[in-house]
């Protein structure tokens, strides 16, 4: 009997260490635990900066849009030739260097009016004394300031050259035999491709103005005036003959 007592208390012993080993916690059990999470923490850290900096890498330009319509002066005395005509300019572009005070804001403008031959000159001109079709691609270089006034509200002041460079055809409904200034209407399309390609009458200095809104972090829109000074008439004793003031809408994004 004391036998199978001993036996039993000696089991009971045994069972009681198994248990408490059993559910112990073990002491450097939460040290994985807490490695974990400050990997994590740093991985997420790691990835939001990553971002981030993708974000502003994406950042770097910045394209705009304008509809600015814009009167061509018209300082020539002919009875013929339009008064100051109105063309409709549709314009895109870019911002570079952005976060910089002054930055590079290229454009290219798509317009398209009528031209005619008078008195050794090239005129716009109204649509029924029409000889040639003129489709400019004015390409602007300019420089510009940037001028945050507040959070939301910007101004744009730029300087720079511009190139207007056009294709030169006959108008529709004109034929090359019909009777000209030089004779016929395909010599004076030639004599007007010469004075608008000759002479710097292409050259242009560009200079405007914009205020832009900030609708949202990518968007900005406000009002531009543009003044268009051409080199050739400028240098030639012409004044601002043939020079474009445009005003009208941008929208940055």
């Amino acid at each position: 009997m004391r036998k199978i007592i001993l036996i039993l208390t000696a089991i009971a012993g045994l069972s009681a260490v198994t248990f408490a080993q059993e559910t112990a916690v073990p002491e450097t059990a939460a040290a994985p635990d807490s490695a974990a999470i400050q990997t994590t923490t740093d991985d997420s850290q790691e990835t939001e900066q990553e971002s981030e900096a993708k974000i502003k890498k994406t950042r770097n330009i910045d394209f705009f849009l304008c509809f600015e319509p814009a009167l061509i002066i018209n300082t020539g005395d002919t009875s013929e030739s339009a008064v100051s005509p109105i063309v409709y300019p549709i314009s895109f572009g870019a911002v570079f260097f952005k976060t910089k005070p002054v930055t590079f804001q290229p454009r290219l403008s798509f317009f398209a009016n009528y031209y005619l031959w008078e008195n050794d000159k090239a005129y716009p001109a109204e649509i029924e004394n029409r000889t040639a079709a003129v489709f400019s691609f004015l390409l602007d270089l300019p420089a510009v300031y940037t001028l945050n006034l507040k959070e939301k509200h910007h101004m744009d002041f730029a300087f720079g050259p511009a190139f207007n460079f056009r294709i030169i055809t006959l108008a529709n409904g004109v034929s090359g035999s019909d009777a000209g200034s030089t004779g016929t209407a395909d010599g004076d399309v030639s004599e007007i491709r010469s004075y608008l390609w000759g002479n710097g009458n292409f050259v242009y200095l560009s200079t405007y103005t914009s205020y832009l809104y900030s609708v949202s972090d990518r968007l900005q829109v406000g009002p531009e005036f543009r003044f268009y000074i051409s080199c050739g008439q400028l240098f030639s004793g012409n004044g601002f003959d043939s020079s474009m003031l445009s005003l009208g809408i941008k929208a940055k994004f």
